[in-house]
């Protein structure tokens, strides 16, 4: 069910952490991810792909005081919704930024080395088939820090409803090959959950290797 068919889009996600509880497992690992690399770093930029309800970034703001956050989402009714959220809950708004974009297009342009990490809930799978795939984790490559880290978790188990030819849903060793071919290092997989896994890889930390 799409964010349309609910009054709210938190009551949108209640209903995807109901139809696939996995993810709160998810979100659990990808937060304790994200805190670990960042907590260190000085004036770490984060970036979301897919902004949902805000939940995962309003929560950011709060474990990692120090850091700026981004978030890209095609839907201005959901960034504006997740904006007002941030301010509601006094998440530090002057830290977080909100960037209308359709992610199934080259989007790297003018963000070229701009963020400590860039993770994303459940969102990529909806960009399109495997080029979307390979071109998400290129301008994911391209738009890193040098030692940057990327996150991932989406499904790696296709739904009844997909078709060979047009898959969406690709198992972990596909993620972590076209991770390789982008020319990530350390891809593996952190955490596989039902139908849901958290893939993880970091960008080397010399520039000339992209």
């Amino acid at each position: 069910m799409a964010v349309s068919d609910f009054e709210t889009p938190k009551l949108w996600r209640h209903d995807l952490d109901h139809r696939w509880p996995e993810r709160l497992e998810m979100k659990a690992v990808v937060k304790r991810l994200l805190v670990e690399h960042n907590v260190s770093v000085s004036n770490p930029v984060m970036l979301e792909l897919g902004i949902g309800d805000g939940e995962l970034l309003t929560e950011l703001l709060k474990l990692i005081p120090h850091a700026q956050l981004a978030a890209m989402d095609v839907s201005q009714t959901l960034l504006d919704y997740c904006k007002e959220i941030v301010v509601e809950e006094g998440s530090a708004s002057d830290r977080a930024i909100f960037i209308k974009q359709d992610l199934s297009q080259s989007w790297s342009s003018g963000h070229e080395g701009t963020f400590s990490s860039v993770y994303s809930l459940q969102s990529i799978h909806d960009f399109g088939g495997r080029d979307a795939l390979v071109s998400t984790y290129t301008n994911i490559a391209s738009v890193l820090k040098p030692g940057g880290m990327l996150i991932n978790a989406d499904f790696v188990v296709p739904l009844p409803h997909d078709t060979q030819a047009e898959p969406r849903r690709f198992p972990v060793a596909d993620h972590l090959q076209i991770l390789r071919d982008c020319g990530f290092e350390q891809a593996k997989v952190i955490r596989q959950e039902g139908l849901l896994g958290c893939m993880m890889a970091t960008k080397p930390a010399l520039a000339s290797a992209f």
